[in-house]
């Protein structure tokens, strides 16, 4: 069998973990592989494990030549991440420049909303600001933006 390089991502959080394949042939060996410990199928290449079988998933995945490379998705204690850095500097660049931004938010029950806002405050973990299309003030955390775009 062909050995893979890094393939998947592993995002911890709290009592799940969320495995994303980097491509659609990745996406359908994982799910052949470690099929039965899938709680959810987000999208094409997002998968939701439970995690206490993390380690088991692991095994498997390395036993077929998928080696999924480990990504904290909380921080810790008042560390940031690299995501976290770049976004908080997008949209820190956003906000001087009184610029909305449209996201897409991967909420607490692995759904993902898109949302676009005018930032008001961001800082290491979450971004405060006016939502458009739920006319709202809302709070976002960093670590759960899947995608960021600046608009003009």
């Amino acid at each position: 069998m062909l050995k893979r390089r890094v393939l998947a991502d592993l995002l911890r959080e709290d009592d799940c973990v969320y495995l994303e394949a980097k491509d659609a042939i990745t996406a359908a060996e994982l799910e052949r592989v470690i099929g039965k410990y899938v709680l959810k199928k987000l999208s094409e290449r997002l998968f939701v494990i439970n995690s206490e079988y993390v380690d088991k998933c692991r095994e498997l995945l390395k036993k077929n030549g998928i080696f999924p490379r480990d990504t904290t998705l909380k921080p810790q204690n008042d560390a940031v991440s690299p995501k976290n850095a770049q976004i908080r500097d997008l949209i820190e660049e956003a906000r001087r420049n009184v610029g909305l931004i449209r996201l897409i938010y991967m909420t607490d029950r692995y759904r993902e909303t898109e949302h676009v806002i005018e930032p008001y405050n961001v800082n290491n973990h979450q971004v405060e600001g006016y939502c458009y299309l739920k006319n709202e003030h809302k709070v976002f955390r960093l670590d759960r933006i899947k995608c960021l775009e600046v608009l003009k």
